[in-house]
């Protein structure tokens, strides 16, 4: 009897053995678990997107896209109205021009790749610039205006392209989301990015301040 309850107590001993050895491994976290980034992008309830800015694509008509910017900033600095385009990338097509402080959404009722003739549409934006850096915004990756040319290519690795600057132009890069056109930044002379632009760019005077009929 005295050898079976020492038996007994030597299994018991395993047992709580094995017990712990499974308790002190699952507290390690096993490790089939995804890591999160350790620099994760910033969520932008705005990001500036290749497809377009926001929950907004381009080819959205403008009413759309206008409210979702202004529930988010508040009304625009100027708005040019459709107009004719004289010259530029846009020559003969009407286009408008909306400014919130440095970000400027460009809408036309041309053809575009993304809308048909006849139909106001969203088909660019561009922040910053001659135009400043306010409101912040970023790209859903968190390209934010200031950014060195090295934080760039460590967010989009080969999906950045540069293109050397010359005769006077700066350098910039052209950024693959897998959109239908990339996003350009644009880069300073220090080669920190100082605008950004997306979507079918069009070239137009300075808009005026809104008019109150608008």
């Amino acid at each position: 009897m005295r050898h079976e309850g020492e038996v007994a107590v030597r299994r018991l001993g395993v047992v709580v053995m094995c017990l712990t050895l499974l308790l002190v491994l699952s507290g390690c976290g096993g490790g089939d678990e995804e890591e999160e980034p350790r620099n994760p992008a910033p969520e932008q309830p705005l990001a500036l997107r290749a497809d377009g800015i926001g929950s907004s694509d381009f080819g959205d008509a403008a009413a759309s896209v206008l409210a979702e910017v202004e529930g988010e900033l508040g009304p625009p600095d100027a708005d040019t109205g459709l107009e004719a385009v004289a010259t530029g990338t846009c020559e003969g097509t009407r286009v408008r021009s909306v400014d919130f402080g440095g970000l400027r959404l460009q809408f036309t009722d041309g053809e575009t790749r993304y809308e048909s003739v006849g139909v106001e549409h969203f088909f660019g934006w561009e922040y910053g610039g001659e135009r400043g850096s306010r409101p912040p915004l970023a790209t859903e990756e968190g390209l934010e205006l200031g950014d060195a040319e090295d934080d760039l290519v460590a967010r989009y690795g080969s999906g950045a392209t540069v293109i050397p600057g010359s005769n006077g132009r700066p350098a910039l890069y052209q950024i693959d989301t897998g959109g239908e056109a990339p996003i350009e930044a644009v880069l300073a002379a220090d080669d920190a990015v100082t605008a950004l632009s997306g979507g079918q760019a069009c070239r137009i005077d300075e808009p005026r301040p809104p008019t109150t009929s608008q």
